[in-house]
């Protein structure tokens, strides 16, 4: 990239972006005449160093009976890479997840995962923990909160060295900022108070950009080998903000906004990105994307409303090629591969619902049995149209529940519960077609 007097710049979207960078394209002027819109030029990241072919990874947390499920479908020859648990709890690796991830647990996340013949991948989720900006703002200023932060980034890190971790840094705080209309560059953090015991931080700003910055920082510093990378929100754009034209489910959102309201949310997005994390090496080595936490059929069961309301998140195949659209834009905004994340692996024809199984016999609200079918269509089009994603830049998914109650996989092998063998299936017959990434 030249310097910035060599380069004219243009604010869009709160993101003040060059002419000359190479991820970007000028093409033309932006809504009612103001601003520029800058256009993702064509062509994708390659996979990161070392990344190798198409990865899948699984949700486990501290469950065994998910582990024998991987051992079992490993032990038939299913390729799967990595296995992902949440680094949440609050800070303080003597009461947050660490506690289990790193203490009497298996041994250990990481050795348990080894022992697997896996690979560890974990979500950093401490800065608000579903409670906002509020609790986002207090934290980023918080000396003492920051510093327990940092050192349970150094603990889960240190620990992962040596075994091409992922850290999927802070799912929704980002979209939380950018669909607040906020400026990362204009809100404050104290990061520069941890420069005395983490000197590699030095020369960061003040500010949300220079925190995000940070955590992408010292996850590299500890794991030099892992990839980081920070998950951008889809839901952060409202239709209402693109100049495109008005559809008639545009409320449900950005699948179901016309073409030029997908790229519009796309480019903003890239914006946000890259106004958060710059260009350099701390802007990570992914990009990360997600569908939602539940499955389509979770959401069926829990809306109230219309039908077309209720089977919101039944994406079918034009909404499916949206978030590509979607996904693929924004990578090539960021400069950046794709790597899926938290996105449920259930198919069509499961029973919407959790069956008594081998954690509980119980069946409640929120509560994890090991047995639960829940439809989606995600990964029924993913299977089938497989070059469509690799030609957006996708290098992977870490797939699977990011709730309880949730869509559980389960081998053949071991019966009939949970989606009854269908993903790992799919996976069977998707192993037949690698490599994909070339």
């Amino acid at each position: 990239m030249r310097p910035a007097a060599a380069c004219s710049t243009f604010v869009f979207a709160c993101a003040a972006l060059t002419a000359c960078d190479p991820y970007w394209l000028v093409t033309g002027t932006g809504p009612n005449g103001s601003g520029t819109v800058l256009t993702a030029a064509t062509g994708h990241a390659a996979p990161p160093k070392d990344w190798g072919d198409f990865r899948f990874g699984l949700v486990s947390d501290a469950k065994e009976i998910f582990n024998i499920r991987m051992a079992v479908a490993r032990a038939e020859g299913i390729q799967l890479d990595y296995r992902y648990a949440y680094v949440n709890g609050g800070p303080d690796t003597l009461t947050n997840a660490c506690s289990w991830l790193f203490g009497s647990w298996a041994n250990g996340y990481v050795l348990g995962s080894t022992v697997l013949g896996m690979r560890p991948a974990f979500v950093i989720y401490m800065l608000q923990e579903d409670r906002g900006m509020a609790a986002l703002a207090a934290n980023a200023m918080d000396t003492a909160f920051l510093a327990k932060y940092f050192a349970t980034l150094k603990f889960v890190a240190t620990r992962a060295n040596g075994h091409h971790a992922i850290f999927v840094v802070e799912p929704d705080t980002w979209g939380y900022i950018q669909q607040a209309g906020l400026d990362p560059r204009s809100q404050p953090s104290a990061i520069a108070s941890l420069v005395p015991q983490y000197p590699f931080l030095a020369g960061l700003s003040g500010d949300y950009s220079g925190l995000a910055q940070g955590i992408i920082r010292a996850l590299k510093h500890y794991a030099p080998d892992g990839y980081a990378g920070a998950l951008m929100s889809h839901w952060a754009v409202d239709g209402e903000a693109c100049p495109g034209p008005a559809t008639p489910d545009d409320y449900m959102g950005m699948p179901y906004l016309d073409t030029a309201d997908v790229d519009c949310s796309a480019d903003r997005t890239a914006a946000f990105s890259r106004a958060l994390l710059g260009d350099g090496a701390d802007r990570g080595d992914f990009t990360g994307v997600e569908k939602n936490g539940h499955s389509a059929g979770w959401w069926y069961g829990f809306l109230q409303g219309s039908e077309a309301y209720r089977r919101m998140y039944y994406w079918d195949d034009a909404r499916m090629a949206n978030f590509i659209r979607w996904s693929g834009r924004l990578g090539r905004g960021t400069g950046l591969p794709i790597l899926g994340w938290q996105i449920s692996i259930g198919s069509p024809g499961l029973p919407n619902a959790c069956l008594p199984g081998p954690l509980s016999d119980t069946v409640r609200f929120g509560l994890e049995t090991g047995n639960c079918a829940y439809e989606d269509s995600f990964f029924p089009y993913f299977f089938t149209h497989v070059k469509e994603f690799l030609d957006a830049g996708f290098i992977g998914f870490l797939a699977g529940k990011g709730l309880g109650d949730d869509t559980d996989f389960q081998p053949v092998l071991l019966g009939s519960g949970g989606d009854g063998g269908w993903f790992f299936g799919q996976l069977k017959a998707f192993d037949r077609g690698r490599p994909w990434l070339r």
